[in-house]
């Protein structure tokens, strides 16, 4: 674990805070954490348990003496000193909750991982408000990362920081408004799916993969039309709760239909045109 933490930094064993942070802030900067939350989460407990180890303990300080340093470079190797068990790493809380949403290979189960969320959220060190800081940002950043298998404990996240009362803030993280836009984009798919609202028939034409577009492409394509319209201009994150294969051969219909508004336009356009130079050429000199 020694010579892992101290690669994933990218230096040799120190005891130099400053060069320890200097090494993490230049790793940070190779990482994209959107697209790998892994890799920063792995960067950030290497520099947490760097700092950890350059940092003596009261008996060495109080050991220290006047012609050297107070505690010496930590050898390379997993060396620990005889007689001595190292001490085990204390588990990690999130490991359970990440285990189930980054392993694409098993089903979601939504109420075991709500369960382990809020134990996670229910535990007294949220009262400290710096830990409850970076609960709220480790958890905003792994549920952004594993959308739409987050999906069973968003309304529990969203309601619990309060993310929704902040929902128009401009300063607002990346990962909570990819949240609260996903909860309001299954809100809004939940409403429509309803039978009786305005856009249910629509829903029905892009949610369900029916095969190719029937004769009733016709006269359903302006419900269609409509809700599409609705969805990019108040709730784009809803379209990814539609089926893709039917969202794509409406979107050429449609595309062709507008094409072929155009080619019509056009051709009344051009025979008002001819029509008036003739009316001008046998009556225009009367």
């Amino acid at each position: 674990m020694t010579r892992g933490l101290w690669a994933e930094l990218g230096i040799a064993p120190t005891k130099d805070e400053t060069a320890i942070r200097k090494a993490y802030a230049k790793r940070l900067k190779a990482i994209d954490v959107e697209a790998a939350p892994q890799a920063f989460i792995a960067l950030r407990r290497a520099r947490d348990r760097a700092l950890a180890q350059a940092r003596p303990a009261p008996a060495e300080l109080a050991a220290a003496g006047g012609d050297g340093p107070p505690f010496a470079i930590e050898p390379e190797g997993d060396w620990t000193e005889p007689g001595i068990e190292p001490a085990a790493p204390e588990p990690d809380p999130f490991a359970p909750i990440e285990a189930i949403l980054f392993d694409e290979r098993t089903k979601v189960d939504g109420a075991k991982l709500e369960a382990l969320t809020r134990a996670l959220l229910d535990d007294s060190a949220m009262a400290n408000l710096a830990h409850a800081a970076a609960t709220e940002q480790r958890l905003a950043w792994t549920a952004a990362a594993t959308i739409p298998r987050s999906d069973p404990i968003l309304d529990l996240l969203v309601t619990r920081f309060g993310w929704d009362e902040r929902g128009g803030d401009w300063d607002l993280a990346p990962p909570v408004r990819a949240l609260v836009e996903r909860r309001r984009a299954l809100a809004f798919l939940a409403e429509i799916e309803r039978p009786g609202h305005p856009h249910h028939r629509a829903y029905l034409e892009l949610y369900l993969d029916k095969g190719p577009l029937g004769w009733n492409r016709f006269w359903v394509g302006r419900d269609v039309r409509r809700l599409l319209d609705t969805i990019r201009a108040f709730c784009p994150a809803a379209e990814d709760g539609l089926d893709p294969a039917r969202l794509a051969l409406w979107n050429e219909f449609l595309g062709a239909t507008v094409q072929r508004r155009l080619r019509r336009g056009a051709l009344i356009c051009w025979g008002l045109y001819v029509l008036l130079r003739l009316y001008l050429a046998l009556f225009g000199g009367s």
